[in-house]
């Protein structure tokens, strides 16, 4: 377990950075000074908004193709079939989508 250390030292040194980053935004808002307010939201509440938006689209799109897919097959084949498919096209779709989103 040689690399045990060396993940540890790195989490302590981001936290470290994390914290520091956020007391410097924070004294700098006391101050004063509103940009802090433009920074913080350009660079983590834009992204997760986008983020976000992406996953619900993701999720209209996911529902749409299970039940493009799952239509046919319930009525040509088996419904409890056809429900299956759906059900593995949506969560394979939504997965896909939580997948790039996340990356």
């Amino acid at each position: 377990m040689p690399d045990q250390p060396n993940i540890e030292q790195t989490v302590d040194r981001g936290l470290a950075v994390v914290g520091e980053t956020a007391r410097e935004s924070f004294n700098r808002l006391m101050s004063g000074d509103p940009t802090v307010l433009l920074d913080i939201a350009t660079k983590y509440l834009l992204p997760a908004t986008v983020a976000l938006i992406a996953v619900f689209i993701g999720y209209l799109v996911a529902k749409f193709v299970a039940r493009t897919i799952s239509g046919p097959i319930c009525k040509r084949i088996d419904e409890t079939l056809g429900k299956f498919i759906g059900r593995v096209t949506f969560y394979t779709v939504l997965l896909s989508v939580v997948g790039v989103v996340c990356n």
